[in-house]
């Protein structure tokens, strides 16, 4: 296995985490006229969105030493791609509680095929 997963992890981990802070410190996200910031939010969510991939791709990659069962069929580092998809999986939970429709049976369905996703991607037959 490369160290390269672990690089860009930290690297989306440590942006994702500058960015949130920043925003949070010195962006209003309210407009003038009382009106939610559209790109702020978006800005919020990506920010979100790096900080989490980072840090879900790199417990993924502490994970796949302990237990390397978790790598599937794959015989690649496959650490960022479990990253990127809890770190979806979180953001669209944040954006359901953002419109007040995040329930424990809505987070549970997001999980679920966030996993579904991830299986079907492990057993697929190569092309």
């Amino acid at each position: 296995m490369t160290r390269w997963p672990v690089f860009l992890g930290i690297a989306m981990l440590l942006s994702g985490l500058s960015l949130c802070s920043y925003l949070v410190q010195r962006v209003s996200p309210f407009l003038a006229n009382g009106q939610d910031d559209v790109q702020v939010i978006a800005l919020m969510f990506l920010g979100l969105f790096l900080s989490a991939a980072g840090a879900f791709s790199l417990i993924s990659r502490k994970l796949q030493h302990s237990w390397p069962s978790l790598t599937g069929n794959a015989h690649a580092d496959i650490s960022l791609r479990h990253g990127v998809l809890a770190g979806l999986a979180l953001c669209i939970m944040a954006m359901l509680a953002l419109y007040d429709l995040l329930d424990f049976a809505m987070a549970v369905s997001v999980v679920f095929l966030i996993l579904l996703l991830e299986t079907f991607v492990q057993n697929r037959k190569a092309a």
